[in-house]
């Protein structure tokens, strides 16, 4: 997604592009894939539609339902949710409490949650939104962190972890780390090592990763690790400074792809091993932002996003257990700023757009074991 534009138009913000030293551990000691893993992913089935073309939303799944809240369609923020259960192939809708887009969503148990996002004019939101996906109730609570769009999602366990962010109402980044817990309802927070917006976030392991992002400072090359298991934080570096990159865990692995580096739309990607804490390194097919991710038990698609001059429909899947990448299929369309999300043994590339305007193209990938 373009935030950092979004950004510079809606606060007036000027931001100083910095130069980053970097440096990468390339080991990379395999482990075995989780238990039943899917062993392919193919985009064979026909594509489907959202209920309304959109950018900047955002989608997380749970049990056998994928969702989709929020976002934005020819200035107009949304409420709209989409809510795609895998088992009957059906389309259901609800809204969000309040439309809004550049927010985040993750899942934990029966559990999604969207939390965050930008309002209007000067004005981020502090509100979440929570799905209970066995009862297919909703309800609502507040970031403790407060206000912020541009923020980063990840689970690991029963807890859900929202970080960084910018207030435009305050126009100031946020350091916050605002951890939900399924379980008991509870919120803690904790806090970024930096305070940056447009980062991306992954788990594996007992590991929470948030990497890369800008801020009034400039692109980031930040990572900062928090274990779960020990309530403590370290650092790392990014072989590249950039914000708008694409992360998602899975198995015991952690990747980072693509965004916009002071060089322009990157290729760059950073695998983490959580296994053994090494870190390595390998290049995207195509320079590209704006993708969207999704992951199963043992492989991370990335698809569609745009590099210099163009849309993409291209994917390509990186398998957790052999250390490849490998290409397939595309999207029914070449889009940017869209969305992905899996349940069971469907992934869901939705919305986005191209030059050509937006797009409520959902595309359904099917997973095999």
């Amino acid at each position: 997604m373009h935030l950092r534009l979004f950004s510079k138009f809606l606060a007036g913000l000027i931001l100083l592009v910095l130069p980053f030293a970097c440096s990468r551990d390339n080991k990379d000691d395999e482990q075995p894939a989780a238990a039943n893993p899917y062993l392919y992913i193919t985009n064979d089935l026909p594509a489907t539609s959202l209920s309304q073309a959109r950018i900047w939303f955002a989608g997380a799944g749970a049990g056998t339902k994928i969702v989709f809240g929020g976002g934005r369609e020819t200035g107009t923020n949304l409420a709209v949710v989409d809510i795609y259960d895998v088992t009957t192939g059906v389309w259901t809708t609800a809204s969000l409490s309040q439309p809004r887009c550049l927010l985040a969503a993750a899942a934990a148990g029966n559990i999604i949650v969207f939390a965050g996002g930008y309002i209007s004019g000067t004005q981020s939101s502090n509100v979440v939104d929570i799905y209970n996906v066995a009862t297919n109730t909703w309800s609502t609570s507040v970031l403790p962190g407060g206000p912020r769009h541009g923020l980063a999602a990840t689970s690991l366990g029963n807890k859900i972890f929202f970080a960084g962010g910018l207030n435009n109402g305050a126009s100031s980044f946020s350091n916050a780390v605002d951890i939900y817990d399924v379980t008991t309802g509870v919120w803690s927070s904790t806090s970024l090592s930096i305070a940056r917006s447009d980062l991306a976030a992954g788990a594996a392991g007992n590991k929470v990763i948030f990497a890369g992002g800008d801020n009034s400072g400039g692109l980031s090359s930040r990572i900062d690790i928090y274990d779960v298991s020990t309530n403590t934080w370290i650092t790392g570096t990014l072989s590249q400074a950039r914000y708008g990159l694409s992360g998602a865990g899975a198995g015991n692995k952690v990747v980072f792809a693509g965004g916009v580096s002071t060089s322009g739309i990157s290729d760059a990607v950073e695998i983490y091993n959580a296994s053994n804490n090494t870190w390595s390194t390998t290049q995207l097919q195509y320079k590209r932002k704006g993708m969207a991710v999704a992951a199963s038990a043992n492989k991370i698609v990335f698809g569609g996003g745009n590099g210099p001059g163009t849309e993409y429909a291209s994917m390509e899947i990186y398998d957790i257990a052999a250390n490849t990448w490998s290409p397939m299929t595309g999207l029914s369309n070449p889009r940017t700023d869209l969305a992905a999300a899996t349940a069971g043994d469907r992934m869901i590339f939705a919305g986005g757009q191209s030059v050509s305007g937006l797009f409520a193209t959902a595309n359904l990938l099917r997973l095999y074991r």
